[in-house]
């Protein structure tokens, strides 16, 4: 199979993408770094999610272990309460994937072959995604040597961690991890998105050609996925990637797509005055959180998906009409790769320095670690980044050059 495949790659080296793209006008330019700065938006929306998530008990835990309710502060209320903004998690995955169907509809659109396209996505992000994985196993060993105690014998009701860095550094996991083959594994649990954004890349070229056919499939994989699971997805660690795309996921890419094409009508058709639209935004976000948190317990599911749509759609187009940049999400957005592979390995790494402190390794309650594991992974990451994924961005600019 792996034969067949680099023998159709190799065949297509000649193809031009141009004759495979459907015709497209080109009167609004793009400003790319609004695209950038919402991928700023979406990857501190997951790391802020699993901060929490990994460096805070919760509320209830809290309040039986440290002091009721009843008696906290109003800071206490305060940040309790600012943690509830982080449970969208999931949905700014997806963020990310509107973002890709984008910002790939524009790159085929540019490239003049198919092996030329997939040569630039393979440079662009395979470096980066293998010091991820080293990142992890650097992690893992962090806590052989810090925690040993949680490492291998487990601790606060919690297996050894040694069980899942064995799974990790096994051969067979590190051969397949190599072609974006997963396993679970407790450092590189956010990797389940991964092989859904390789098989969008290697399909795109004519999934973007004969948009209406693949929005049918799309359709009556979502129809199948709902009669399979209702309104919840499929679990990640527990299903084929191949069939998450189909049932779960295809579509987002697709609706993407869709916006790449049709973005200067969209541009025009934007509602609503500058003001208005900051205003509506923060408005739409707080009602976002509180139908997941309130309506659906914070489990990810296909209603919030669709709010996502909405929410991603409405921020991209109003600050593509109004002009809007976010100075320094812009720049988190250059390294939001990084910062998405790497994140977790990082907040484990918190962990250890909690559970050194005194204050705790899995069961945490210290209302201000989380707030660290976000500082620790974002600062990590933009470190990783200029080891790896810079050096692969200016490659490509150099072969562009060329």
């Amino acid at each position: 199979m792996n034969c067949t495949i680099r023998f159709e790659l190799l065949a297509l080296q000649g193809t031009n993408l141009k004759q495979l793209m459907p015709t497209q006008t080109d009167g609004l330019k793009i400003n790319w770094r609004i695209i950038n700065a919402m991928r700023g938006i979406a990857a501190l929306g997951v790391v802020l999610n699993h901060a929490r998530g990994w460096l805070f008990t919760n509320d209830s835990i809290y309040a039986t272990q440290v002091h009721g309710k009843e008696s906290w502060a109003w800071w206490e209320r305060l940040m309790i309460d600012c943690m509830q903004m982080t449970s969208l998690g999931a949905e700014f995955v997806i963020m990310f994937f509107l973002l890709s169907g984008f910002s790939i509809a524009h790159s085929v659109k540019n490239s003049s072959s198919i092996w030329g396209f997939l040569k630039r996505r393979a440079i662009r992000l395979y470096p980066t995604y293998i010091a991820g994985l080293f990142w992890a196993f650097l992690a893992f060993n962090a806590a052989r040597l810090f925690a040993p105690q949680a490492f291998y014998d487990g601790i606060q009701g919690y297996p050894p961690i040694l069980a899942d860095y064995q799974a990790f550094a096994g051969l067979a996991n590190i051969l397949w991890s190599l072609v974006y083959v997963h396993e679970h594994n407790y450092l590189t649990h956010q990797y389940w998105s991964l092989p859904l954004e390789v098989i969008f890349y290697l399909l795109a070229p004519w999934l973007i050609k004969y948009w209406r056919i693949w929005a049918v499939l799309s359709l009556a994989g979502i129809v199948l996925g709902v009669r399979l699971t209702g309104i919840y997805f499929h679990e990640e660690d527990d299903f084929n990637s191949i069939l998450l795309f189909v049932y779960d996921y295809s579509a987002f890419f697709l609706v993407g797509v869709l916006l790449y094409n049709y973005r200067e009508k969209l541009v025009q058709l934007f509602p609503v005055g500058k003001w208005a639209f900051y205003i509506i935004t923060l408005v739409a976000f707080v009602l976002f959180v509180w139908v997941k948190g309130h309506l659906f317990h914070e489990v990810s599911n296909k209603v919030t998906a669709v709010i996502s749509v909405v929410f991603t759609t409405w921020l991209l187009f109003g600050a593509m009409r109004h002009g809007v940049v976010v100075g320094w999400l812009d720049k988190l957005g250059h390294y939001s790769y990084t910062l998405y592979v790497t994140h977790l390995a990082s907040i484990f790494c918190v962990k250890i320095i909690s559970y050194r402190m005194g204050w705790g390794f899995y069961s945490i309650n210290n209302l201000f670690v989380w707030m660290l594991g976000v500082v620790a992974s974002v600062a990590i990451a933009y470190l990783l980044y200029l080891l790896a994924e810079r050096p692969s961005i200016r490659w490509l600019q150099k072969m562009r050059m060329g």
